[in-house]
């Protein structure tokens, strides 16, 4: 994930998600820090303007698609709002990206 302006542009045109969907993943790929998210879902709902369910649906759907994971304690239990970006998933949104790109290109 080095080159920021490129991957937000491959999220931009991932069809995969929705718009509202591509919205947070930008959001929460932008609130990384060492592929680390520590958000809830209030503080998202407050930035994106986003209803809470939708969000909770955002963040399932993206730990279903393995983009984002939850991340454990020692003991194994779950950390609430704190998840960790899958960059080999991120990077494959880019790879599709420059891929659909370069094909346009040559047609």
């Amino acid at each position: 994930m080095k080159d920021k302006e490129l991957l937000m542009k491959a999220i931009d045109s991932y069809s995969v998600y929705t718009d509202r969907q591509r919205k947070l993943l930008k959001m929460l790929i932008n609130m990384a820090v060492d592929d680390v998210i520590v958000i809830s879902v209030i503080e998202l709902h407050k930035l994106s303007e986003t209803s809470r369910p939708s969000i909770y649906k955002c963040i399932s759907l993206f730990e279903k698609d393995e983009i984002i994971e939850p991340i454990k304690d020692i003991d194994g239990l779950i950390r609430l709002n704190t998840y960790r970006l899958n960059a080999n998933k991120i990077d494959n949104i880019v790879r599709h990206y420059l891929k659909r790109e370069a094909s346009l290109k040559i047609n």
